[in-house]
């Protein structure tokens, strides 16, 4: 899944969510809270497909809204590896004062593959 693919589920999103939110209705609070979830496990379901790399990448493309968005929707065993791929000011900007760290017995070792670097880690 590319960049495109992640800023058109975002806009499709903020589009319908937008028209819900216009429409006359009945049980509109309950209607708008469906839309917005099935927004939301799509795009769970994007990032679980996607390598750290790739979306450290999106993150660092997206404006920050969006980013942050993107961000509340990550797991949260994710996040760690995530902030290793990004800058330190955009890691802030999305984490706060969360700094990325090694996990104990852990070694990352880093390769460069087709001029990008391709982490591989490895426990003791």
């Amino acid at each position: 899944m590319t960049l495109k693919s992640v800023v058109d589920l975002l806009n499709k999103q903020k589009i319908i969510e937008g028209m819900v939110r216009t429409q006359p209705m009945q049980r509109h609070e309950l209607v708008e809270k469906v839309v917005h979830k099935k927004h939301l496990a799509e795009l769970q379901t994007v990032l679980a497909g996607l390598s750290v790399s790739e979306i450290g990448k999106i993150l660092a493309e997206l404006p920050l809204d969006d980013a942050r968005l993107l961000w509340q929707q990550i797991e949260a065993e994710r996040l760690n590896d995530i902030l290793w791929e990004v800058s330190s000011s955009l890691g802030a900007d999305l984490a706060g004062d969360t700094e990325p760290h090694f996990h104990a017995g852990e070694v990352t070792a880093y390769e460069l593959v087709d001029a990008q670097s391709r982490s591989a880690s490895r426990s003791s």
